[in-house]
């Protein structure tokens, strides 16, 4: 609620996890995921965000509420496994997650790990990776390439806006003991500020600003 905006969320399944990483992860039926996606038609949402969807059934129906309502802006967190535990998703989820439902965004939030298996290369560092996907999709949808996963001495990470142009942020590298659920925050919190009439350039990095500062908040209080 940081961000003024009222969500609206369809559950795509319950999970087991702690600080270190996701214990199991079980999807929700088919029947009450399409339930949720039908309550989902009578709000007038602004737009959506796409995290972890854990069948391809799930990502099927996913395709074709997008499908009905083209005028919504798409944010997706392609969330293919969790930092520690085990993927969620199989080699069909895959393909059809970055053929079939990519496409359909405005703004796509990997990590370098999971542009790996978005580009179906092992990139070694983020700048290869820009300049990879500035080729391949064209703006088509725009990526959003954080640098924090990066192996790096650098006191600074940079992030990328990547479509016809590229645009980049530089930020202070802070070493927290607690990052869980950041990519998450990140890809909503941009959602948000899409929904609001931002630009998704000024959305992304008004999203990363935020995080950072999230996280240093939580960090001061509990670590």
């Amino acid at each position: 609620m940081d961000h003024n905006v009222w969500p609206v969320t369809t559950v795509s399944g319950v999970t087991a996890q702690t600080f270190d990483g996701v214990i199991g992860v079980e999807p929700v039926s088919n029947k009450i995921f399409e339930k949720q996606l039908e309550c989902g038609l009578s709000f007038k949402c602004g737009g959506l965000k796409i995290g972890a969807l854990l069948s391809i059934d799930q990502m099927k129906m996913v395709w074709h509420y997008i499908k009905k309502n083209t005028e919504l802006p798409v944010v997706i967190d392609p969330v293919f496994s969790p930092t520690e535990g085990e993927p969620f998703y199989s080699a069909e989820m895959q393909l059809f997650l970055v053929n079939e439902i990519l496409p359909l965004a405005c703004l796509v939030t990997p990590n370098l790990e999971e542009l790996k298996i978005i580009t179906q290369m092992e990139v070694l560092t983020v700048i290869e990776t820009v300049n990879i996907i500035r080729d391949k999709y064209k703006g088509k949808p725009l990526f959003y390439i954080k640098g924090g996963h990066e192996e790096t001495a650098s006191k600074f990470i940079k992030e990328y806006l990547v479509g016809e142009e590229i645009y980049t942020l530089k930020k202070i590298r802070w070493n927290l003991q607690y990052t869980h659920g950041t990519g998450c925050a990140m890809a909503t919190a941009t959602a948000c500020n899409i929904i609001k009439g931002k630009s998704i350039k000024k959305s992304a990095f008004r999203a990363s600003k935020y995080v950072t500062n999230l996280y240093k908040k939580i960090n001061r209080k509990f670590y």
